[in-house]
């Protein structure tokens, strides 16, 4: 047993490995599940960045900023998931979600790919356009 007294806010005792006693280095318990946001951050990362493809051959400059939202999204995704994943191995985080996070760190690498990839054409086909009709000329 421990030194400290019982924790009326603690989690049940079917939760892992807490005993229902107060423990100062995880005071409120294990944290709270992140798992569906990382998953819809991820998807729509891969989503944005799949879909954004037909931009970069026939509207460069439109295609950017879908390309910007894929790599932030997908960039916010893989921090959240991987601190997430750390926290479930060291036993801070709700470990039910983490399939969900494996699978949303995954959606968001892919998208996060895709996006910069398609990033840099299109930023590329905008300067290519640019450098061969001046600002005058349309491309």
């Amino acid at each position: 047993m421990s030194d400290y007294p019982e924790n009326p806010y603690s989690t049940p005792a079917s939760f892992g490995d807490d005993d229902g006693k107060y423990s100062p280095q995880f005071a409120g318990g294990p944290q709270h599940d992140r798992s569906s946001s990382v998953l819809v951050m991820g998807l729509i990362s891969m989503i944005l960045g799949i879909l954004g493809a037909p931009f970069v051959l026939c509207c460069g400059c439109i295609g950017i900023p879908v390309h910007l939202i894929a790599a932030g999204l997908g960039i916010a995704a893989v921090v959240m998931a991987r601190s997430d994943l750390h926290g479930i191995a060291i036993g801070i985080r709700d470990p039910r979600g983490e399939s969900n996070t494996r699978l949303g760190f995954w959606f968001a690498v892919t998208g996060l790919v895709f996006a910069v990839l398609e990033l840099l054409a299109s930023v590329g086909f905008v300067a290519f356009g640019i450098a061969a009709n001046g600002f005058e000329g349309e491309f």
